[in-house]
């Protein structure tokens, strides 16, 4: 269903977060030690495996050199009944 295909808001964050490191141009490995966590935990979080808690969140954003909102992805409203098919 068209519903699974969406992703996850564990892997739009993943996503952001990855896209932001790139540009930093930092290995998992780089931005684990910014954060204070090992790297396969960076890992998981671009894969949308799992999310870090606040506190990583915020040490996270602090190595990526932008605000916690910016990597939230934002919540959709649901479709309306029309659009669904």
């Amino acid at each position: 269903s068209p519903m699974t295909d969406r992703p996850t808001f564990a892997q739009q964050f993943g996503s952001l977060v990855h896209a932001r490191r790139k540009k930093r141009q930092l290995t998992l490995a780089a931005l684990g030690a910014l954060v204070g966590v090992h790297m396969q935990s960076v890992w998981r979080w671009e894969h949308g495996e799992q999310l870090p808690d606040a506190f990583d969140l915020a040490r996270l954003a602090d190595a990526l050199g932008c605000a916690v909102r910016t990597l939230l992805p934002r919540k959709e409203a649901p479709p309306s009944p029309a659009t669904q098919v």
